[in-house]
């Protein structure tokens, strides 16, 4: 079976829910499990396909513990290994302009030598501690039935 892992953070629970999800909606194809980033490390992605990692938006980037999440992968045996990344935003904020946690993510991912099976996801809350907007845990949902059928189907699932 792929094994999949969404390593996200999260300050009022509103990321969490999108990671919770995310997993949820990977189905029977994928072994999926979230992870807080507190208690996620290498080990934790080791022999997962794909990797989805998921941050709110601060400062238009991710949090810094996601970021420095990311740094541990540097030197990890990475190939064949599928990647993704989402961010929990509020619409309509300047701050769209500068760029977002998603999109700031997937660069380190690329960087780090995933591939990536999907662009930058995000997922609207309605204020700072939000809610998230109607629709959006289903959206989450989609999402993650999509990234399965992206690996799902093919023969990804490396060694422990």
């Amino acid at each position: 079976m792929v094994k999949a892992v969404i390593v996200y953070d999260s300050q009022f629970g509103n990321t969490e829910a999108v990671a919770k999800a995310i997993a949820s909606g990977m189905g029977p194809a994928v072994e999926a499990r979230a992870v807080k980033v507190d208690a996620a490390g290498p080990a934790d992605v080791k022999g997962a396909a794909l990797l989805v990692a998921g941050s709110p938006v601060q400062a238009w980037r991710a949090t810094p513990k996601m970021v420095e999440f990311l740094k541990k992968l540097e030197g990890e045996d990475l190939a064949g290994v599928k990647a993704a990344a989402f961010d929990t935003r509020i619409p309509g904020r300047i701050g769209g302009l500068f760029g977002t946690a998603s999109k700031k993510l997937s660069g380190h991912l690329q960087k780090l030598g995933y591939e990536l099976v999907d662009g930058p996801q995000g997922f609207h809350v309605t204020g700072t501690e939000g809610p998230l907007a109607d629709g959006e845990l289903q959206r989450a949902t989609a999402w993650g039935r999509s990234l399965a059928a992206k690996v799902g189907g093919q023969a990804l699932k490396r060694a422990s």
